[in-house]
């Protein structure tokens, strides 16, 4: 018989997950969330393992809902969403929901939690047991209200969704607007995305886009906007003057660390913290078979005749 999710109410819900290749390595965190009634604990050993154990019955929805939340800070820190295997909840006499509204659930997760393949526990960006804690719970909460549908495109453009790079890192460069309004930039609501994008680089993206800073970076910025243009709008021909397949790639991880960085900050979390591993991730992306060199020479140098 099936489950109704709406009626039925629980204690605990515990979620199990697995990587796809490489190891875990052993950690350990628990949390109490106060003003929700409820314990977190995640364990990663050669599985990680996230339970909320609540003081009061609670609904599967409620539950569930404060599981994608802890996912999506998890997210934050280590740059991937992990895959689910399983997810379990109690009742108080240990009553589990059925096996097959659980396949269910699973099935209809968003598929921004499909992580990009290649993108692994080299994309941490700072440790989240030293880190996360009630108090960045709730301000994840209010940074998702604020964000609202920008938050879903943000982690739609860092997923294997299917969607070609371009497009991706489209969006991503399109996200800067929201950013300059979270961290509360001096900004107008009618100044251009090239504005807007070069003024959120210029005062926090040092560590990021310090290659392109120091190149003429008014041109590498109009680059990244006529990409933009070029998804959602008539396609330009100047082919030249906008990233191609391979630049799109690099510049979608590295805006990707740019906003988790910047929103994780916003969390309360220390930048020195993430510098290190910021840093040596970078200078990978930007030596990578010298396609961000060939891309600045091409942007900064391009002849006349390339835009005929």
């Amino acid at each position: 018989m099936a489950v109704n999710l709406c009626k039925e109410e629980y204690i605990k819900l515990e979620a199990h997950y697995r990587l796809d290749k490489g190891f875990l390595s052993e950690r350990h965190l628990e949390f109490y969330l106060r003003r929700e009634g409820i314990k977190v604990e995640i364990d990663d050993l050669s599985i990680r393992s996230i339970r909320l154990i609540s003081d009061s019955l609670k609904s599967f929805n409620y539950l569930y809902g404060k599981l994608v939340v802890i996912e999506e800070l998890l997210f934050l820190f280590q740059g991937f969403f992990m895959p689910i295997i399983s997810v379990d909840v109690f009742s108080e006499t240990n009553k589990k929901m059925s096996e097959s509204a659980i396949c269910n659930i699973i099935s209809q997760r968003p598929h921004f939690f499909k992580s990009e393949k290649n993108l692994g526990l080299a994309d941490k960006i700072c440790d989240w047991d030293c880190n996360l804690n009630e108090s960045v719970f709730e301000k994840w909460l209010k940074v998702q209200s604020d964000l609202g549908p920008a938050l879903q495109i943000f982690l739609y453009a860092c997923a294997d969704t299917g969607m070609t790079i371009d497009i991706r890192c489209a969006f991503l460069i399109e996200f800067a607007e929201t950013m300059c309004e979270l961290k509360k930039l001096d900004v107008k609501e009618d100044d251009s995305l090239r504005d807007k994008l070069k003024k959120l680089i210029n005062e926090h993206g040092a560590l990021v886009f310090g290659k392109e800073m120091h190149s003429s970076f008014s041109k590498i910025i109009r680059a990244f906007v006529k990409t933009r243009v070029s998804v959602f709008h008539v396609k330009d021909k100047k082919a030249s003057k906008m990233l191609n397949g391979q630049e799109s790639r690099i510049y979608l991880y590295k805006f990707s660390y740019f906003y988790r960085a910047l929103i994780l900050e916003l969390l309360g979390i220390d930048k020195s913290q993430m510098e290190t591993l910021i840093k040596n991730r970078i200078e990978q992306f930007d030596k990578l078979d010298g396609i961000i060199d060939s891309f600045i020479y091409r942007i900064v140098n391009k002849k006349k005749h390339l835009n005929s």
